[in-house]
């Protein structure tokens, strides 16, 4: 296991977890951070799966961030 302080949308990982609505709007906090440097299309590709269902977790591109996919997991309705 590995702890990283700082900036994790510039770590080399193969996932990287939001917490998402279930209509995954990167409304604020770090799913905005994530549009922001891995680009709104991870979102738009996430919103293919609204509504999703709290719990479940639907992957997506990374956009130009440096991990493999990003896992979107719906917490709140």
């Amino acid at each position: 296991m590995k702890v990283y302080i700082g900036d994790i949308t510039l770590v080399e990982a193969d996932v990287l977890v939001n917490a998402a609505d279930t209509d995954f709007t990167p409304g604020g906090g770090l799913a905005r951070w994530i549009a922001k440097q891995g680009g709104e299309e991870i979102f738009k590709e996430a919103q293919r799966f609204s509504p999703g269902e709290v719990g479940n977790a639907y992957s997506t591109n990374a956009g130009k961030l440096k991990t493999k996919a990003v896992f979107h997991i719906p917490t709140i309705n």
